[in-house]
């Protein structure tokens, strides 16, 4: 699974991609709000065992996804990849495919990973399953401190 790049800007869609489904750009910040209430509780979870661990959030959009919402969590003391817990939202033509993992920030190693499931553009639909997806990668916490603490997990 290739993991979205974190940017700050819309890249465009590239000639051949699908339509965005961009809808209300409201019902994207809603979405993205609830998928980060979830992973609230998986933060306090791995600062719990973590207590040294930065942490950042943020959404992102471009190419072929309409929102990448995530946790990025880090420990500063050591050289091990930072691990990105995210949900990716893609339009095609069926509706909107949501991409749920957790990985490696750098070396894009896949820590744990639900599978993919395409919803129908709605704001029920996307709110709905973006909460169970979100609440599932909210039972990470434990690899997520393994990942975070496996020596084998240095970039390049």
């Amino acid at each position: 699974m290739s993991r979205p790049v974190i940017q700050t800007e819309n890249a465009g869609t590239p000639p051949g991609a699908p339509p965005r489904a961009s809808g209300d750009a409201e019902l994207w910040t809603v979405v993205h709000e609830q998928v980060q209430v979830q992973f609230a509780e998986l933060e306090r979870e791995v600062r719990r065992r973590l207590p040294d661990v930065q942490v950042s959030k943020g959404r992102t959009n471009g190419g072929s996804f309409t929102l990448f919402t995530y946790r990025a969590f880090r420990l500063l003391s050591t050289d091990i990849d930072s691990v990105v817990c995210g949900l990716t939202f893609s339009p095609t033509a069926n509706g909107v495919t949501i991409v749920a993992d957790v990985s490696g920030e750098s070396i894009g190693d896949v820590i744990f990973e639900a599978p993919a499931k395409t919803v129908e553009f709605s704001r029920d639909s996307l709110l709905s399953e973006a909460t169970r997806l979100s609440q599932e990668l909210g039972r990470s916490a434990d690899a997520i401190v393994r990942a975070l603490q496996d020596s084998n997990r240095r970039p390049s």
